[in-house]
């Protein structure tokens, strides 16, 4: 469950869904809260599943404006610039799948001491997980600087 209030501060940059137990995931965002303009929601860039894994950058955080992580991985704004951002307006009780290679961040809620909950959830290909076909597969989930593209289940 992720939580966002009118602070805002727990907003990350543009990334995709890496860090996950396989390359290539499928992403459960369901609100539990009609998300739109004034409740804050989620951002998808237009066709940027069509180009695979960018890079990420790992960024320290410096500010006080997210204090509740020390840093976060995203990809750089020269990247996320090239695309269409769409900020969706889902309705409570839906559902959006996307594939892991989808650039998105969420936008920010306007409502004042306005709430919004989110349920996530990550799916990955059971034949994509190295150690249900190797009991002697260590659990290794990439990090930062590895070419995900390059990566082959």
């Amino acid at each position: 469950v992720n939580v966002f209030d009118d602070a805002n501060d727990k907003l990350l940059n543009p990334h995709q869904e890496t860090h996950q137990i396989a390359r290539d995931t499928i992403v459960l965002w369901a609100p539990l809260y009609d998300t739109g303009k004034l409740k804050g929601g989620l951002t998808v860039y237009k066709n940027s599943h069509k180009y695979g894994y960018f890079k990420h950058v790992k960024e320290k955080i410096k500010t006080l404006d997210k204090k509740w992580t020390k840093s976060y991985n995203h990809v750089e704004k020269r990247i996320s610039s090239k695309f269409e951002k769409i900020d969706l307006n889902i309705k409570a009780g839906s559902v959006l799948l996307m594939n892991s290679k989808v650039l998105h961040c969420s936008y920010p809620t306007k409502k004042k001491g306005y709430v919004r909950m989110v349920l996530t959830e990550r799916y990955s290909p059971l034949k994509k997980i190295p150690f249900l076909r190797d009991p002697n597969a260590p659990l290794n989930i990439p990090f930062v600087g590895v070419d995900y593209n390059k990566i082959r289940d």
